[in-house]
Order: C-alpha cells, then structure tokens, then sequence
C-alpha cells in the first residue's frame, strides 16, 4: 500500500468518476484504475462501487477513506514542516465554506491577506452547505471550515454574527412593521430555505412555538426571492445570502431578532498543517482587530 494509491483512491472519491480523478491528478485513467486494484487486493475489500453512475466508495471504502485522508494530511504536514525548515512556506490548505454569508463576507479577506504573506502557498476552497462541511471537516476532506455554531466535537475561532431576516413581497402587509413579529408569520405561506439556515429557522419557530404553514422547500436564495416577489409566500434567509440590490422586495428584521453567528472549525489546533494554523491565527487576529467591519 503506497501514499500514491490513497491519493489516487480519494481522488476517486471526491471526483465521483475515475476519468475525473485521473484528469485532475494528471494520469491517464487506466494508471488509476491499476492503482485502486492493486489496493483492493492489498487489502482484500471492495472500496469502491457505481451508483447512479458515479463512483461512491463502498461502507468499508468510507471508513478506509477517512484514514487515508488522515494519513495524506501527515504527509502534507511532513513536507509543510520541511519547507518551513527550508524557509519556504508552501503547499496546500483546503478550506471549506458555505453559501454567500462566508464565501463573499469573509473570505475574501482572509484569502487575500493569507495569500500576501504566503505567496507560494495554495488555496483550495471547497463550497456547500455548512452540515456538510461539517461532514468533510469529520473525514479530514477540508482542515479548515465555516460553520454556524453551536458545532460539538471541534475547536472555533467566532468571526462575527450575521442576522436572519424576513422577506416579503413588496406589497405585503408586514411590510408595515419596522420589526416583524415571530408571532405573526404563523398564518402566512411560508418558502422554507433548504441552504445553510434551515436548523436556524426550525430552531427559532421551535423556540418561539409558531407552526408556520410550509408549502414550499427550496435551495437556492436567489430561487426563493423570485418566488417571493411573485406572491408565492414569504420566508426567513440570512442577511448576508442576499444580494446588494434586491428589486421588489421587502427585508425586515424579525422580532426578537435572530442573530446567526459565523466561526471557523478545525480539529485539534496542534495536529494541523503550519499553513492552517498560520490561517487560524490569522483570522483571530482579523477578528480581534474588527476587519469585518
């Protein structure tokens, strides 16, 4: 079993194909295919299988999967370490975010004073929503990730809050509140949000005992507001998912408000790659100095 069969095999995983995976590694697919053979007979498990026409690892290929990712990360915490010696800080961190809230409001800034210091350095960010990046950051897919607290089982640096908030069409007659009430969506038709904010929504109504009537289960934010300004119902969003300019609509804050607050996730500050904990430092330092704002 080599390192280069782990790589191979992950890139699999994480490519859905081995075409894919051959393509972005820079092999042709049969030298992939090879390798996850001489793998499996190695250790004498299928770890691969198709479903739907994508390749998905096998139960045991999950489970195999996650220690080999952790065995791949040594291997790029060895060689970050050796650069450091060398006086060359190089190598790669992968990050994962959520929606418009991290990759717009946040992001960019870290990315780019991280980038100014280690300019040899590669970033490789990783978008979805937050439960699964929570999912990747337990495989050891992403070392780093944005999530919305509360998070059990990681280590947190809290960037800051974002803040849920109502839209409505612009005709509503909500609209009429500064703040509008919790209590008063329980009789409207509500668009429930299927991105990042969905446990935040069914906390709230679950805290505030409102039964809201959900006919309507979307992903996308920019999907929801169009069918908000139609007069297909209302619905509750992070602020910061919403774009600069929104036409025909209305956007409250809801009473109480509901702030959202945003973090990075990591495990284990110590076992970390240099340029990850360089990147955890960095944004306590951002944070500590306000640079969000």
């Amino acid at each position: 079993m080599t390192l280069v069969q782990l790589k191979l095999f992950i890139a699999v995983i994480d490519f859905g194909s081995f075409s894919d995976a051959a393509h972005q590694i820079g092999v042709t697919q049969s030298a992939v295919s090879h390798a996850i053979s001489k793998l499996e007979t190695k250790l004498g498990v299928v770890l691969l299988e198709r479903k739907s026409g994508r390749v998905k690892p096998t139960i045991i290929g999950e489970k195999i999967s996650i220690q080999a990712r952790m065995m791949l990360q040594s291997q790029a915490v060895i060689e970050q370490e050796a650069a450091v010696g060398r006086g060359v800080d190089k190598g790669i961190l992968r990050i994962g975010s959520f929606g418009t809230t991290s990759s717009i409001h946040f992001l960019p800034q870290m990315v780019g004073q991280f980038s100014q210091e280690f300019p040899d350095a590669t970033l490789e960010v990783f978008e979805a929503s937050d439960q699964e990046i929570v999912q990747w950051l337990q495989t050891r897919r992403v070392e780093i990730g944005f999530v919305v607290p509360p998070i059990v089982g990681f280590d947190l640096v809290e960037l800051g809050e974002d803040e849920l908030v109502v839209v409505l069409p612009a005709d509503h007659s909500l609209t009429k509140h500064q703040q509008v009430p919790i209590s008063d969506l329980t009789s409207e038709s509500f668009i429930m949000s299927r991105a990042g904010c969905e446990p935040l929504v069914r906390a709230l109504f679950r805290r505030h005992d409102i039964q809201p009537k959900i006919n309507h289960y979307i992903q996308q934010t920019a999907s929801i507001l169009h069918m908000v300004k139609i007069g297909l119902g209302i619905s509750i969003v992070a602020a910061g998912s919403l774009p600069s300019n929104v036409e025909e609509i209305e956007i409250r804050p809801l009473d109480p408000s509901a702030p959202r607050p945003i973090a990075i996730a990591f495990q284990d500050l110590r076992h970390l790659s240099p340029l990850a904990q360089s990147f955890v430092e960095m944004a306590s330092f951002m944070t500590e100095s306000n640079a969000w704002s």
